[in-house]
This record gives structure tokens, C-alpha cells and sequence, in this order.
């Protein structure tokens, strides 16, 4: 459920297929509470994005992008509910999302994370 302290700040990254990281910058301090990806193509094989905060993964911060059935305009979402302090961001701080590279397609792909104050 969200609520009116939650905000939302955007990333993008050229290929899922490829090995990249994109760094969504976190302007107003608050936790990760849900990380969301659209896909531009059909993927061959699963893919696995890592969140993380100054190089460290994120308790739970993954999300899997299914290639299963996967086209243009997929939406794939992760909830995050740790309490260990990973998923916390201080004002101005930044979160990586990393892609690892596998298999082929998925293309374009636009990150959503929801922060919450």
C-alpha cells in the first residue's frame, strides 16, 4: 500500500541483457520499499537486477525479470521489507542497480523505485 510519503525515482538502463548499473540519485532521505522494471523486448532468459547502497547489496534487494512469457511493455515489481538498515537512503545518497548480463533481449528498460519517508 502506499502512501503519501512515498516518492518515486527513476533510472534507466540501455540493455538488461548487457552488464551495467544504473545510479538513481535520492534526493530526499527515506527506505526502499518497492523496485519496479518495464522491459522494450522479449528476454531469452531470466535476468536478476541487485540494489544496492554505497556497493552494498541490499538485504532481499533483488528483482528477477522472467523471460517466461516476457514482452514488450512487461512490468516486473519487487517489495522490500527489511529492517537492517540496508534499504535506508540518506538525502543524497544514490542506489545502484546493477544488471549482471545474461541471455538476450529485454532491451530498454526503465527502473521505478519507490522511496518512502
Amino acid at each position: 500500500m502506499r502512501t503519501l510519503n512515498d516518492y518515486f525515482a527513476y533510472g534507466y538502463v540501455a540493455d538488461v541483457s548487457t552488464p551495467d548499473e544504473c545510479f538513481i540519485p535520492i534526493p530526499d532521505g527515506g527506505r526502499l520499499v518497492s523496485l519496479s522494471v518495464t522491459i522494450t523486448a522479449a528476454k531469452s532468459s531470466d535476468v536478476t537486477l541487485t540494489c544496492k547502497k554505497a556497493g552494498v547489496a541490499v538485504t532481499s534487494g533483488t528483482l528477477v525479470v522472467v523471460a517466461s512469457g516476457s514482452a514488450a511493455g512487461d512490468i516486473f515489481t519487487a517489495n522490500y521489507t527489511t529492517a537492517d538498515g540496508t534499504a535506508d537512503f540518506a538525502s543524497g545518497s544514490v542506489l545502484e542497480v546493477e544488471t549482471p548480463g545474461t541471455g538476450t533481449g529485454g532491451g530498454e528498460t526503465i527502473i521505478c523505485a519507490t522511496i518512502r519517508r
